[in-house]
Formats: C-alpha cells, structure tokens, sequence
C-alpha cells in the first residue's frame, strides 16, 4: 500500500514550476545566445554538469542563480535537488 508521501515523490514538476519564465527570462537579461531558447540552454547546461562537462562561465551563472548547480569550490560546480528535479522534468533522467 501506498504512504501519501508516495504520490508527491513519484509526482514529476512541469519545468514551469520549477524555474518560472519571469526567473528565467530576468537570468537571461544581457545575455546572447543567439537563436538558442533559454529552456534548452538550461537543459544544456545541467545536463552537462551532471556528465562533468564544463558549460561556459555564463551558462554556469544562470544555472547558479536559478539555484539548479552550486559552487561548492573553485573548479567544481554539482546539480542541486532543484537541477535533478528540473531535468526529470524535462524527461533526461528517470529516477
């Protein structure tokens, strides 16, 4: 039998509820990408840290100040609970 809890972990956020498009769009202020959208430079991105990729120094701010990576030390930069939730959300990972 189920707990409720259950529902709630097993429950995958629409990438809308986890970063909204005013966050996103205020992170991506001053930035060019070109014709890349925000959302995919996201998915991008995390998915690069989680392979151990570098992703390029503005890349790595946004994610850092959309709270999806941190910076624990110089030269390292990990996925936060909020990442994994994020790219679950858009289908890149399973668990």
């Amino acid at each position: 039998m189920k707990e409720p809890n259950d529902e709630a972990k097993d429950k995958v956020m629409k990438i809308e509820e986890i970063v909204s498009d005013e966050e996103m769009n205020k992170s991506f202020e001053n930035t060019n990408f070109g014709d890349r959208q925000p959302r995919v430079m996201i998915k991008d991105g995390i998915n690069k840290v989680v392979q151990g990729y570098a992703t390029g120094y503005t890349i790595e701010c946004i994610l850092i100040e959309l709270g999806l990576t941190k910076k624990p030390r110089p030269r390292k930069i990990v996925i936060t609970d909020k990442g994994y939730k994020y790219l679950k959300a858009v289908g890149m990972i399973k668990y």
